[in-house]
């Protein structure tokens, strides 16, 4: 009868860490998989507000202030931002 009863909990214990891992397993998946989603919808964000005629300008100048700011933090010569004006107008029109 001890012996019956050790099994049981011997199994109990297997089954409840089988099913820790399967739950381990399965968070992981979804955070993964949460991750990849949150980003492809941030990029198709991005892409609509770019095609946008009113907000697509604003992110243009936006994008350049910020590469004019890298470009002189790091010690540039401060004419990314005209680089990048052109850059971005080619690629809107």
């Amino acid at each position: 009868m001890e012996n019956k009863l050790s099994l049981q909990a011997i199994r109990k214990g297997e089954l409840a860490r089988l099913r820790q891992e399967a739950y381990a397993r399965r968070a992981g998946i979804a955070k993964r998989w949460g991750r990849r989603c949150l980003f492809l919808t941030a990029v198709a964000l991005l892409v609509v507000a770019w095609q946008d005629p009113t907000l697509g300008p604003v992110m243009q100048t936006a994008a350049a202030d910020a590469v004019h700011s890298v470009d002189v933090l790091f010690g540039g010569d401060g004419n990314a931002r005209e680089l990048v004006v052109a850059a971005m107008s080619d690629i809107r029109g």
